[in-house]
């Protein structure tokens, strides 16, 4: 009866349903991208009609043939990382398969000798079953949350590029109006007289590498799956 009051205790821990927290996402004419910061779209280049070229500083960078090399790269780390993510719950078992490892486990030899053990008391005997399970089994998939795994890539693809976090997300959030509207210089943003507008370097390095780029920012930006 102790054993088996152990082997329910080990295998009584509650499940948390697995939610994959990637809101936040938009859609940005036909491209998705990122939502603005606060303040960020007037940082962005969606200047007032009255303002006929963009300013830049530490946190908008012109998006030249050299910024654009940066961003390109950033896109690519982003979607890197999300693949290791990807990849990382795609060999975990499911709810099923890790269940009944775990069932395995708490009759295996090893746990029944942890279970008859008279050297610690059943507290101690629950805790030590429980990482055996662990070890055996790995974490319940349904504890892990793909949201928060998937949280730094943003982070980690910046910083794989050379970019600020900052610099990161407002050039992504850039590339989308110009492309979806054929390489203007100055773009409608949302709101009134609120337009993305782009110096004839930036259309010059932009425009050819609008396919690519979107193409990566849309797999970037693709809901998190299990």
């Amino acid at each position: 009866m102790v054993i088996l009051a152990i082997i329910l205790l080990g295998l009584g821990i509650g499940s948390t349903e697995l939610k994959s927290q990637f809101g936040g996402l938009v859609k940005k004419a036909k491209g998705v991208v990122s939502p603005p910061e606060s303040g960020k779209s007037t940082e962005a280049s969606a200047q007032s009609g009255n303002s006929p070229t963009p300013s830049f500083n530490d946190r908008v960078l012109e998006l030249n043939t050299d910024n654009l090399a940066k961003l390109e790269k950033a896109l690519a780390c982003e979607k890197d990382f999300r693949a290791q993510v990807n990849a990382k719950f795609a060999k975990m078992p499911t709810p099923e398969q890790h269940q009944q490892c775990m069932i395995q486990v708490m009759m295996s030899p090893e746990a029944q000798a942890i279970a008859e053990s008279k050297s610690a008391d059943v507290t101690q005997q629950s805790m030590q079953l429980m990482a055996l399970q662990e070890k055996k089994c790995g974490k319940d998939p349904q504890r892990i949350n793909k949201g928060e795994e998937m949280r730094p890539a943003k982070e980690q693809g910046a910083k794989c590029g050379g970019l600020t976090l900052p610099q990161y997300n407002i050039a992504v959030e850039r590339i989308a109006p110009f492309c979806n509207a054929g390489g203007q210089e100055k773009v409608k943003g949302s709101g009134s007289n609120i337009y993305y507008v782009y110096t004839p370097a930036e259309v010059s390095a932009i425009k050819p590498n609008c396919s690519k780029l979107m193409a990566l920012i849309n797999e970037n930006n693709e809901p998190a799956k299990r």
